[in-house]
């Protein structure tokens, strides 16, 4: 929300309504990300709604915290698409079920549920 600088300066404004409404924003992962074979994405969540959109995680803090609950998540978005096992033993976890967990986990320890904006758990996969 932008304030008028009139209305500003006669009334002052609050440092919690300051605060904007999330930009959305779609991460698109570097070279690098694919070197380290994950990329960062930043998620807020209205708390009395049901509305959850992707962020610049820089974009984070100006969120009101009253207003908005943010997460990070780490999505892998290179190696193998499924699970690799050696003997029984998983060897490298897939994109797929590591992705699957991320968003099973943020369920859990934050209640958002992610599966609403992320329906393809390759996206972004450069895989063998």
């Amino acid at each position: 929300m932008r304030y008028n600088d009139a209305i500003a300066t006669e009334y002052g404004v609050s440092e919690t309504l300051a605060t904007s409404a999330p930009f959305p924003y779609k991460t698109l992962p570097t070279p690098q990300d694919y070197k380290n074979g994950r990329v960062s994405r930043t998620f807020a969540k209205k708390v009395n709604e049901d509305y959850i959109i992707e962020i610049e995680y820089s974009s984070a803090s100006s969120l009101n915290s009253n207003l908005y609950k943010v997460v990070v998540i780490a999505w892998k978005i290179s190696g193998p698409r499924n699970d690799l096992y050696n003997d029984g033993i998983m060897s490298n976890s897939g994109v797929e079920s590591q992705n699957r967990f991320e968003i099973e986990r943020v369920q859990k320890e934050d209640g958002i549920d992610l599966k609403k904006v992320l329906h393809n758990l390759l996206e972004y996969w450069q895989g063998h």
